[in-house]
């Protein structure tokens, strides 16, 4: 059953035509200690419901199953857009004919067979380290810059959606802001968060 109370490791989507496949992922991450939304677990002719808005805003990834015409359904190109929209890193499974091409749209994105989906469910694992020094140092000058206390960001999604855009430019890497704003507050708590300035000093 999926779950949307507080964060969610994964969001899954899927067509309904892909879901012997999609289950086949759902339970390889779920094997491996992963908490996984479905949608297609939803009652049928639930769209982008509050449930599905709160768990895509949650988690921490977006795996999507691709069908073997390489095409999507109407929800799975609602949830793909807002996960592209909040900057989720995003993992395409597809099926094993080699001959499937990919839509442009997700060149940017990796993309694996369904005999890998162990390596889907290592990246998103990865996901979920703790940024490297590299990727810290770069997060803080990208915060500096910004110019933007860390607790307006918690009530600011469009600032921390320019955060996450800005810290891809730098790192080339693609973090969920939610992900970043974690970070910032575990350093700020360790004591290694910049300030910005006297006037900022008491909100940073």
């Amino acid at each position: 059953m999926s779950k949307t109370k507080g964060n969610c490791d994964v969001f899954l989507s899927y067509s309904l035509t892909e879901r012997p496949i999609g289950e086949k992922v759902a339970q390889a991450m779920r094997n491996a200690g992963l908490e996984v939304f479905c949608s297609a677990d939803l009652p049928a002719g639930s769209t982008i419901s509050e449930e599905i808005h709160h768990a895509l805003a949650v988690s921490d990834a977006l795996v999507l199953v691709l069908s073997s015409e390489g095409t999507l359904g109407a929800n799975t190109g609602v949830e793909l857009g807002a996960a592209m929209a909040w900057n989720k890193p995003i993992c395409v499974v597809r099926p094993e004919n080699g001959r499937i091409r990919m839509p442009k749209y997700l060149s940017d994105y990796p993309e694996y067979p369904i005999s890998r989906i162990d390596d889907v469910v290592r990246a998103v694992k990865k996901g979920r380290d703790p940024l490297s020094s590299e990727e810290q140092n770069a997060l803080k000058a990208v915060y500096v810059s910004m110019d933007t206390p860390t607790d307006h960001l918690v009530h600011d999604p469009a600032k921390l959606d320019e955060l996450a855009r800005r810290f891809k430019t730098h790192t080339g890497s693609r973090i969920a802001g939610e992900r970043l704003l974690y970070e910032m507050i575990r350093l700020r708590k360790k004591g290694q968060w910049p300030h910005l300035g006297r006037k900022r000093k008491a909100t940073t």
